[in-house]
């Protein structure tokens, strides 16, 4: 599976990008995004995105 070829990257790229347009039509902004945080399922399609930016953290 690794590396990932780069049509696979590009599918899972286009899935991230169809949530952040959503996300921005909504009027919110996800910021923090990492790679270890992006959650694909079995067909590898993107099945959600938890963002955690520093201002998400506990203090």
């Amino acid at each position: 599976m690794f590396p990932i070829p780069p049509e696979v990257a590009l599918g899972v790229l286009g899935g991230i990008a169809e949530i952040l347009e959503r996300a921005a039509a909504a009027g919110e902004v996800l910021g923090g995004i990492r790679p270890e945080l992006v959650y694909v399922g079995p067909d590898l399609e993107v099945t959600g995105i938890a963002p955690r930016g520093g201002h998400l953290r506990a203090r």
